[in-house]
């Protein structure tokens, strides 16, 4: 059931060119490889964009707001609409390998803060309740959920995702199953 949209390494920053013609060079993207322009960028925005919007028509169940460059979210929803769950993944230590290059056995990654926090609307009925744990702190944090017309909104704190941590947003109305507007 759904659709998926599938974007191959690095969109918007590698250009693949050449590759279908007999024995002409591949193009990666890469050192000494021509820049991708500003234009490239643009259409190659333009096009995700519509890919995904192809994929969930209308508006979307989850959306982030205010959010800081390296943050990746995915979401799932329970079949019953009552859930959400979240996954929240800080990119911003990936600058320390570059694309292609060899992680040593002894290598750390340092993963800079997110620059603010960020927000998430859900259409998800209120009251709701906003579990957060991660392995980088013990235990759980509660996130308040703000009613936001007929969904919630969340506010995360940028301290509290270090690397990763899974956010699960759950209706406190199990009588009526099934409020999440999709």
């Amino acid at each position: 059931r759904g659709r998926w949209v599938y974007f191959a390494n690095l969109p918007g920053r590698d250009v693949f060119t050449d590759f279908i013609r007999v024995g002409a060079a591949w193009t990666w993207g890469g050192v000494g490889d021509p820049p991708v322009t500003e234009a490239e960028r643009r259409l190659a925005r333009t096009l995700m964009l519509a890919a995904v919007a192809w994929a969930v028509p209308g508006r979307r169940p989850v959306r982030v707001t205010a959010a800081s460059t390296g943050l990746l979210v995915k979401a799932w929803q329970t079949r019953d609409g009552d859930t959400v769950l979240v996954h929240l993944l800080n990119l911003r230590g990936e600058a320390a390998v570059p694309p292609g290059g060899i992680i040593r056995g002894n290598f750390t990654v340092e993963f800079p803060p997110l620059a603010h926090d960020f927000e998430l609307e859900l259409d998800l009925a209120p009251p709701a309740t906003a579990t957060m744990f991660s392995p980088d702190w013990q235990g759980t944090r509660t996130v308040p959920a703000a009613p936001d017309g007929d969904g919630i909104r969340l506010t995360i704190p940028a301290a509290w995702l270090e690397r990763y941590a899974v956010l699960r947003v759950a209706a406190t109305h199990r009588d009526e199953p099934g409020r999440c507007r999709n």
